[in-house]
């Protein structure tokens, strides 16, 4: 009858109201955090990290990079499926990340950030160059003893020293040539800039480093790097060395 018909008519836009009101209800509970120096804040549109809550998949970072609204393009995404960080990243306005918001079904309230470059201060350029102080560094030498009184040498556990082990420096690159590193270390990956930059590439049996990648510009990731695996310096002096570039 037509009563009935508009019973259902009616009981299904309540229900469409409904869902309406909670999806608007999710988007308004989302936080959005923009950095000052981030070019979302100077000119409207830039990139953006969303943070999933709660479970993540790899296939939900997956869906999350297709049918992205007009004028949105998504860049990248992490792999937690491989241990990794749980993260979405997209290039567009405010708008634009709205509606990507909306599109998805969320298991819980995602954070969002705008993305901005990070630079390393004037004082920490010249860290590499304490790679070449004589001497046994103090934090070197306290690393391997209980007490704290300097005995003027250190002593790694077990005879590998770090060999066959691969540590990625997430920081301004590294001076891969340096000579406490003795070839161990590599560029390996640049993510500073519009676009990933693969460091080393491999297609069958042939494989090459790109070359003025990850490439140390201040000198903090090559002091990390030593304090890591210097031959002279370093806490596992053997061990391999791969240079992330996500800082200049």
């Amino acid at each position: 009858s037509c009563t009935a018909n508009d019973d259902i008519d009616t009981v299904v836009a309540i229900e469409r109201k409904s869902l309406i009101q909670k999806r608007a209800d999710f988007l308004a509970s989302v936080e959005f955090k923009v950095h000052p120096d981030s070019d979302v804040a100077k000119t409207g549109r830039g990139e953006w990290i969303i943070y999933p809550e709660g479970n993540c998949g790899q296939e939900d970072l997956e869906s999350l990079a297709k049918d992205m609204p007009t004028d949105t393009r998504a860049i990248l995404h992490g792999h937690p499926d491989k241990g990794g960080l749980c993260f979405f990243v997209m290039e567009g306005t405010r708008e634009g990340v709205w509606q990507k918001l909306a599109m998805h079904r969320w298991n819980g309230t995602p954070k969002v950030e705008a993305n901005r470059a990070l630079y390393v201060d004037a004082e920490a350029a010249e860290e590499s160059e304490r790679l070449e102080e004589a001497g046994l560094p103090w934090g070197l030498d306290l690393i391997d003893q209980k007490s704290s009184t300097l005995h003027g040498k250190f002593e790694p556990m077990g005879n590998q020293k770090g060999k066959g082990v691969k540590v990625y420096v997430l920081d301004s690159g590294i001076r891969t040539s340096h000579k406490e590193f003795e070839g161990r270390a590599v560029p390996e990956l640049e993510t500073f800039g519009p676009k990933l930059k693969k460091c080393f590439w491999k297609i069958k049996k042939k494989s090459w480093y790109v070359k003025d990648c990850a490439v140390d510009g201040h000198g903090h990731g090559t002091f990390c790097a030593g304090i890591i695996g210097g031959k002279n310096v370093g806490v596992a002096p053997k061990v391999g060395l791969h240079a992330v570039k996500v800082i200049d």
